[in-house]
């Protein structure tokens, strides 16, 4: 877990679920920034035996409530094309899907915040 979240916080964030007993991992999700601060790069993994139990959707919610809370004005992500269930997650959660310019075999998926301003609230 320390290889996980090891990272300059001050361009990158992530989250771990873990169970119970604090010793497996059962999903991450993380945000790079750019130099700006306004734009990041987000990957979400959940555990495969994990997957269609809505581990994903809340770890995308709270990855989206922080972008949010630090003001990024955009976060975007690559999905790969047969991924129907993130790609549909993505679309409910107001992403923009289009297809990678160098690869017909992924999506981009952008969320835009528009003006978004920084707040010092803490992610729930």
């Amino acid at each position: 877990m320390r290889h996980l979240t090891q990272f300059d916080r001050s361009h990158a964030m992530a989250f771990i679920a873990i169970d119970e007993s604090g010793e497996h991992a059962l999903g991450v999700v993380r945000l790079h920034g750019d130099a700006s601060r306004e734009n990041a790069e987000y990957a979400i993994a959940v555990r495969s035996d994990l997957k269609g139990r809505g581990l994903g959707r809340i770890m995308m919610q709270l990855i989206i409530e922080y972008a949010k809370s630090i003001g990024l004005r955009r976060m975007q992500g690559e999905i790969l094309q047969e991924n129907d269930a993130m790609l549909t997650m993505c679309k409910e959660f107001g992403f923009e899907i289009t297809i990678n310019a160098n690869d017909q075999g992924i999506r981009e998926a952008t969320l835009t915040f528009g003006n978004a301003a920084p707040c010092s609230a803490t992610p729930a």
